[in-house]
């Protein structure tokens, strides 16, 4: 389309060819079995889209560095019961924060729910819809299977409460409608925390990866950890940005060591600080003398680089207190 439509003595599209540009489209909370357990895309009054109230959005292309610009004609409405984004089974939650997408499937428009703000692309690999195949952070529930990787804008974020098991349905939301609970634009507010802590030692084959026990926060849905017996504790980044990595370790029984947070490690049962600099985030030193350690950095970190805290020395101390932890500053 064009750079604007003059209707009613107003240019009604102006700014249409502008990246993150939309016309005429809101956010309300809608019911689709128990009360306010969907988020819909409707016109930016409340009213109902239609052909006669359509909306539009200025997608990134199809083509790489150009925008494509597409209607909406219909209300579209997303039911979020049975979803869980890895939620489920793990407690009730209050004030969720997810993030409604536009997607450009080859020139068709699309919309989506998730957890990440900031995304570039969304693959068939994570599509869903299915609420109950939405079992992990990256996973996004569409009104439509993409038939390929689309392109993809933030139209706006909402807060819901999360039911795990005992509410009237399975992993069941109620999205909230109180002031700043529904936002339309993309300044969703991005917190992202991985924390864990309560170190029970190491994995059993890659022996100097460190392994804990206690995940203390998990924030977001840029980030996913996991720790098995075998391989130790590892955080997997789900989306391209930079984060703050930092460790704190406390030592009184062992000698020298030094500490590691590590990148896509190439020395999981030897030596990690003898591998190349590029897989290394942070390090420091901890002696007996010095007792305690705390260090990071803040790096660029791409999505599906695995992180993980790693010793020289398979024996450093078990102290509660010795944790790591890793913050998202910004989309990359």
């Amino acid at each position: 389309m064009g750079g604007g439509v003059l209707k009613d003595g107003i240019i009604e599209q102006a700014g249409a060819r502008v990246a993150g540009w939309t016309n005429n489209i809101g956010l309300a909370a809608a019911t689709t079995t128990n009360a306010d357990d969907s988020i819909k895309i409707t016109g930016s009054d409340g009213n109902a889209l239609s052909p006669a109230n359509y909306g539009w959005v200025a997608v990134p292309g199809d083509t790489a560095g150009q925008v494509d610009v597409l209607s909406i004609t219909a209300d579209v409405t997303l039911d979020l019961t049975g979803a869980h984004w890895g939620f489920g089974t793990t407690g009730d939650l209050t004030d969720q924060q997810l993030v409604v997408y536009a997607l450009n499937d080859g020139g068709t428009l699309k919309w989506g729910v998730g957890l990440m703000a900031g995304r570039e692309l969304v693959t068939t690999a994570d599509d869903e819809t299915i609420q109950s195949s939405v079992t992990t952070k990256p996973k996004v529930l569409v009104n439509s299977a993409l038939s390929g990787s689309a392109e993809i804008l933030d139209i706006g974020w909402f807060r819901a409460n999360f039911d795990d098991t005992g509410g009237a349905a399975e992993d069941l939301w109620t999205v909230q409608t109180g002031s700043g609970d529904i936002n339309i634009g993309g300044n969703f507010p991005i917190i992202e925390v991985m924390w864990v802590f309560g170190p029970s030692g190491y994995g059993n084959v890659d022996t100097r990866v460190r392994e804990y026990d206690t995940v203390g926060l998990d924030i977001g849905g840029s980030m996913t950890t996991a720790t098995t017996a075998n391989n130790g504790t590892i955080i997997t980044i789900n989306q391209r940005g930079y984060f703050s990595c930092t460790r704190a370790e406390r030592n009184t029984s062992s000698g020298n060591a030094s500490i590691l947070l590590t990148r896509n490690s190439t020395a999981l049962s030897s030596d990690p600080s003898a591998q190349s600099i590029a897989n290394i985030v942070a390090i420091d030193n901890l002696t007996t003398t010095e007792g305690k350690a705390q260090f990071g950095a803040t790096v660029l970190l791409e999505e599906g680089d695995l992180i993980r805290a790693e010793d020289t020395s398979a024996d450093a101390d078990t102290d509660v207190g010795n944790s790591f932890n890793i913050i998202m500053r910004k989309v990359g």
